[in-house]
């Protein structure tokens, strides 16, 4: 995707990138306007928002603040993805920096 350079360096780890689209969810959530970011995310990672976006703990920090959106169906699309992925994010708060993947677990509803 356009998120991914060709090199394999993830926007979802660029120290600054992260940050922007991390604060720019939370403010679309915040607003409770619509959400052409939500939604372009949810379209370009449809299926894959585990396995792309939160392969870094970053990312993770980034799919959590998406789960936030007030649009209710892509909320409901965006919960059905996680529960699908929870055994895939556990596995990944083995070893250091786990925070991200740690927040979005707690996040994900039973």
């Amino acid at each position: 995707t356009a998120m991914d350079s060709e090199e394999g360096e993830s926007l979802w780890e660029h120290p600054v990138a992260h940050v922007l689209v991390k604060n720019w969810l939370k403010t679309e959530s915040e607003h409770d306007c619509a959400s052409p970011m939500a939604t372009a995310l949810c379209q370009a990672y449809k299926g894959k928002l585990v396995s792309k976006m939160a392969q870094t703990n970053r990312g993770a920090f980034c799919l959590l603040a998406l789960s936030s959106t007030t649009d209710a169906n892509l909320k409901k699309s965006i919960a059905q993805e996680l529960k699908k992925g929870r055994k895939e994010l556990t596995k990944k708060c083995d070893g250091t920096h786990t925070k991200g993947y740690e927040a979005l677990l707690a996040a994900i509803p039973k």
